[in-house]
């Protein structure tokens, strides 16, 4: 048998370095199992669709792969709610513990409020208060002022009264 091209196309041997691929001669350079001949490239390519997981389909080829985010709960990948809430959804435990985070968090911000005016009325009633002592303390120490001036004005007088009945009795005792 004579051979004309550089390839020998159905000689069950894909020359690849003489150009032989799987689109100009699918008989010698057939690809594996879970790979297709590219129309652009004429090269075997994995794709998706084959049953076969590749590396490079994971995350991307649901039909091949199995993967927490797919929408697919798969007990077999060990994907159950604890593991993979994206597929699965969110335990039931978790989902009431959610809510009375939710719930708690709601009291306490509404709580705060409440007590954040509650603070404002106790705080300018204490303020009142103090300003009201120290008025009162104010007034206290003037009347006290006055009083001591009053009583040392009154000795003074009773002093002067004193010293004047003294003369007196000291020229009536002259007499």
């Amino acid at each position: 048998m004579c051979w004309h091209s550089s390839t020998r196309v159905n000689d069950g041997h894909c020359d690849s370095d003489k150009g032989e691929n799987c689109g100009n001669s699918p008989a010698d350079c057939s690809c594996q199992t879970g790979q297709r001949c590219s129309t652009t490239t004429n090269r075997c390519e994995t794709y998706c669709g084959n049953g076969v997981c590749e590396s490079n389909e994971n995350g991307v080829c649901k039909s091949d792969c199995k993967w927490c985010g797919d929408g697919s709960c798969d007990a077999s990948q060990k994907e159950n709610c604890k593991t993979c809430e994206a597929d699965c959804g969110v335990c039931e435990n978790q989902k009431v513990n959610e809510e009375i985070q939710q719930k708690t968090k709601e009291i306490i911000e509404t709580g705060f409020k409440e007590v954040s005016d509650k603070q404002k009325i106790i705080t300018y009633l204490g303020l009142g208060a103090i300003a009201l002592v120290i008025i009162g303390y104010i007034i206290f120490k003037i009347i006290k002022a006055k009083r001591i001036k009053k009583d040392s004005s009154n000795k003074q007088e009773k002093s002067e009264e004193n010293k004047s009945n003294e003369k007196g009795k000291k020229k009536s005792s002259k007499n």
